[in-house]
């Protein structure tokens, strides 16, 4: 009988993980079927996609997620008829906890194993959800080395590390001179010039909270420092119409482009919160983090928050980059962020030195039984087997 397994992911950040683990799934099971909530990534990997992730989630914050709640509970009522017909054996589920956790507990009501890869951040806020893993996850695949010990000392002993996937798809080095000035002239650039990379968002809600401040900043910065040339790198899910403030910004490019091509050629950059931080650290790109977030969602996370840091970078390495947030987000503090970085070679220094070492901490190169090097789709997918396994038995 031929095997099926679910894998829903809510986010587009997420799916590539999920298209990933899809495909290792099947060099190790070539009769599986995959079915499950996820974008274009999935679709490419042969993953049956119920619900597409960019019409019915990719939303971040408290309010922001409220006018899509009627698309959201659709998603869910599809994927919950699809355990019914589709019969599933595993579920596997990345990041999004307030939608897929839900969904492990359908799961786990009609007797589906359920794994989950890249868990909730329980350990920053609600970490008493940690019953829910108990009651409806089998198994979690965490990405970050702490992670695992964190479960186990809320009395869940079933999180195993696999390592950061980011690590296998970003080289160590910086672009060589040639690459580099090639790569610079493709985006109609300066090479001997200095790059600043500015990462606005990914979501509308961010991009609209962004763009202003941005765009003041770096109208600012060319009045200060000409010779600097930002770069504002465009999501594929941002509508060019939403960036088009920076157009009149004199030296500014707005770019759709490879985000770490970007990262390994520029000399610093201005980041958005989010996964571009830490695929920026590996590039070995200097770096400040911003976000500005709605009141309400600042004042949630202000006071049932646990931790004070938000970057992913200063969550392994503390106080690793800068951290601008909410009312500090502003064109004078963005812009002389951009001037230090750039020109203050002392302080360029410290954060390369900050970020130095980031890799090996989020590594988990060579089985300790075997040494064979395994990447971390492929491990996500063996523990998906030997739980499909169980299941059969």
């Amino acid at each position: 009988m031929q095997p099926a397994v679910m894998i829903s992911s809510g986010e587009l950040s997420g799916e590539q993980y999920g298209a990933d683990v899809a495909r290792a799934l099947r060099r190790a099971h070539p009769d599986v079927h995959l079915l499950g909530m996820g974008g274009g990534a999935m679709r490419n990997a042969e993953v049956q996609l119920l619900v597409d992730c960019q019409s019915h989630g990719s939303v971040m914050g408290f309010l922001e997620a409220v006018p899509s709640l009627m698309k959201i509970r659709a998603a869910y009522r599809k994927l919950v008829n699809a355990l019914d017909v589709d019969k599933p054996a595993l579920l596997i589920l990345i990041d999004y906890p307030e939608f897929n956790l839900r969904l492990a507990r359908a799961a786990k009501q009609r007797g589906i194993k359920v794994l989950y890869y890249i868990t909730p951040k329980l350990w920053a806020w609600r970490a008493r959800r940690v019953k829910w893993f108990q009651r409806y996850v089998d198994r979690a695949a965490v990405i970050f080395p702490f992670e695992a010990q964190w479960f186990s000392s809320h009395g869940w002993n079933s999180a195993e590390f696999v390592g950061h996937p980011l690590v296998d798809s970003i080289p160590e080095r910086r672009l060589e001179s040639r690459e580099r000035d090639e790569y610079l002239t493709s985006l109609s650039l300066d090479s001997a010039k200095p790059v600043l990379a500015v990462f606005p968002g990914s979501r509308s809600q961010e991009i609209a909270r962004h763009v202003q401040p941005l765009s003041e900043a770096l109208a600012l910065l060319h009045h200060q420092d000409p010779d600097i040339q930002p770069v504002v790198c465009r999501a594929p899910s941002v509508p060019a119409r939403s960036l088009e403030c920076f157009a009149g910004v004199p030296g500014t490019r707005v770019v759709e482009t490879a985000p770490v091509t970007l990262m390994r050629s520029a000399d610093a950059g201005l980041l958005k919160s989010g996964t571009t931080n830490l695929q920026a650290a590996l590039a070995g790109l200097p770096f400040s983090m911003f976000y500005k977030a709605s009141a309400t969602s600042a004042w949630i996370v202000r006071n049932f928050v646990s931790i004070r840091e938000y970057s992913i970078v200063n969550l392994v390495r503390p106080g690793a980059v800068r951290e601008i947030v909410q009312e500090q987000v502003t064109a004078e503090v963005l812009c002389t962020e951009a001037i230090r970085l750039i020109r203050d070679a002392a302080y360029r220094e410290r954060v390369q030195q900050n970020l130095a070492g980031l890799r090996e901490a989020l590594s988990l190169k060579n089985s300790e039984h075997t040494g064979i090097k395994t990447d971390v789709p492929t491990r996500v997918a063996k523990i998906a087997i030997s739980l499909l396994g169980e299941g059969t038995q």
